[in-house]
């Protein structure tokens, strides 16, 4: 399976590394309300507020990430924002617990997501268009890597070292940032020759206006957005619903389920990369949906049954992996090279916007209405997505028909 990896360039196992390294600060931020609440002393309210207020203020330094990735040297983008972490998650891990922390944990992330656009970009530009799948694909596996790792040592550490974990996650991204300095000498975009037409073009209209131009890529980067409020319901709905179920055991059941979420991505992304190869990137997008879908609809009939819980989980998983494999190189192949940054940036910004607002409207149903009713809305909700993917297809022939596989 892993043979699908083999043959790229040296550059995209660096960016691979990087995507784990990177992702180590996972071992701080699944821990802030915890941190927020149980370290600061800080109401559970006013700790949801802060975490809204952080996320809603990631999204101006996603869209200017995305500018300067396509006007600027995209290595130089990413080791400024690197180095910026990690001076961050150093002054944490020397000083007590404060707004100041407070304020260099806000900078990480923020510098987290301005790097975002010129990661994503440099990984197509080092890749040719028929390879995108599969350095995307790598890029996501070391991210799931990282996302295994980094949360149970945290967890060991938060008790009484957490000053450590700070400080494991900056020495972490520092030496990633130091391997890509060194090792990734040839940022150049490849040659014309290794991109599809539709990647050739110049850079001279603005971002909306590309995208009047491909309203495949519009409606595509909405769909993704959409398709958000119902990825998020794994750690948001599927939690309350697990205490409602199991009571004081829900929260240990629910982490097991996230382990066997994390554990089948690792598994599944080589293997899907392999045998979905020939696939349609729209028509993965729409399977990998479906999956979701029917793993989540599911918990509507299985309330109590825990061993079933596992088996909606491995199947909501499986659709997850099919459906960043269709995504992920979607946007790239279809618009000119010179915008992929802002394309990235504005993908990105519409997903997180999907996510708070659909977290706040999750929150308000399940007020109102039982959460197996939930459940099947957001079924309902799923299938309603799968259709319009289907819309997608259709216009993708008709827009871009050389991407077309038999």
């Amino acid at each position: 399976m892993l043979q699908r990896y083999r043959g790229l360039r040296k550059e995209i196992y660096v960016l691979f590394y990087g995507r784990v390294v990177t992702s180590m600060g996972a071992m701080i931020w699944p821990m802030m309300t915890l941190i927020l609440t149980n370290k600061m002393n800080m109401a559970a309210s006013d700790a949801a507020l802060l975490l809204l207020i952080f996320g809603l203020g990631q999204m101006p330094f996603t869209l200017f990430g995305g500018v300067l990735a396509d006007r600027f040297n995209k290595k130089n983008n990413i080791i400024i924002c690197d180095l910026i972490t990690v001076i961050s998650y150093a002054i944490c891990a020397i000083i007590p617990l404060s707004t100041i922390s407070l304020f260099f944990m806000f900078t990480a992330s923020a510098f987290a997501a301005f790097e975002h656009p010129s990661y994503q970009a440099l990984l197509a530009d080092l890749s040719d268009s028929d390879e995108r799948e599969q350095v995307y694909s790598l890029s996501y596996l070391g991210m799931n890597l990282g996302f295994v790792i980094a949360p149970a040592l945290g967890g060991l550490l938060f008790e009484h070292y957490l000053p450590v974990a700070f400080l494991l996650t900056s020495i972490a991204t520092l030496s990633s940032t130091l391997l890509i300095a060194i090792l990734v000498k040839d940022i150049k975009r490849r040659e014309s020759k290794q991109d599809n037409i539709y990647e050739q073009g110049s850079g001279d209209l603005s971002v909306w206006k590309v995208l009047k131009q491909n309203p495949c890529v519009a409606l595509f980067i909405f769909i993704i957005g959409a398709s958000t409020l119902v990825y998020t319901q794994l750690n948001f709905l599927l939690p309350l619903n697990m205490e409602q179920s199991f009571g004081v055991d829900g929260a240990r059941y629910y982490g097991l389920l996230s382990s066997v979420n994390a554990l089948v991505v690792i598994a599944a992304t080589p293997l899907f990369t392999t045998l979905l190869a020939r696939i349609q990137d729209t028509k993965k997008l729409r399977l990998g949906l479906a999956l979701q879908v029917l793993g989540f609809t599911m918990f509507m009939f299985i309330q109590g049954i825990l061993w079933l819980h596992f088996v909606a989980i491995m199947i909501f998983t499986f659709g997850e992996v099919i459906v960043t494999l269709g995504m992920a190189p979607y946007v790239s192949r279809r618009i000119p090279a010179l915008y992929r940054g802002r394309m990235s940036a504005v993908e990105m910004v519409f997903r997180n916007l999907f996510e708070v607002f659909s977290r706040l409207g999750v929150a308000c149903l399940v007020e109102l209405i039982t959460i197996v009713q939930v459940w099947g809305l957001i079924g309902i909700y799923g299938v309603a997505l799968i259709l319009l993917i289907t819309v997608l297809i259709h216009m993708d022939r008709r827009y871009y028909p050389l991407l077309q596989r038999s």
